[in-house]
């Protein structure tokens, strides 16, 4: 059962770079495939995010200053981004 949790824990944790990434790449990126795709990588990490314990929450923060209200905001924000306003 331990190993699960740290199994879990790491995912989250390098899930955590990725959409670090996705944060900085949303700048310049403004395709509607990116924007998908990003949308349903932030629904699904936020869930997990969210189920995670408040110590593995603040690891994330520290290792990559991503924190639950920065994604729901980003997710928030690329719904009301049309594609033409990117370019």
């Amino acid at each position: 059962m331990m190993m699960k949790a740290e199994v879990n824990s790491d995912e989250l944790l390098a899930d955590s770079i990725q959409i670090d990434n996705y944060l900085k790449q949303k700048k310049k990126y403004c395709s509607a495939i990116f924007l998908q795709d990003m949308k349903k990588e932030f629904s699904s990490y936020l869930r997990r995010y969210n189920q995670a314990s408040p110590s593995l929450q603040f690891r994330i923060f520290l290792f990559t200053a991503v924190y639950g209200q920065k994604i729901k905001r980003a997710l928030d924000e690329s719904e009301e981004v049309s594609y033409v306003e990117c370019a």
